[in-house]
């Protein structure tokens, strides 16, 4: 049995809507680019 790890996309505009810091550029386009190139250099198998 294999483990697949699915990471969340935000959809939201609101910083702190899932009890997240509240920070600046919560959602911008930089912010989530780095964190999807991240998840793909650690192998997580998509996102929900």
């Amino acid at each position: 049995m294999s483990l697949e790890f699915l990471w969340y996309i935000p959809d939201q505009v609101q910083p702190g809507h899932r009890g997240d810091d509240v920070v600046a550029d919560h959602n911008g386009l930089e912010t989530l680019t780095r964190q999807a190139r991240a998840l793909e250099e650690h192998e997580w198998g998509g996102a929900s």
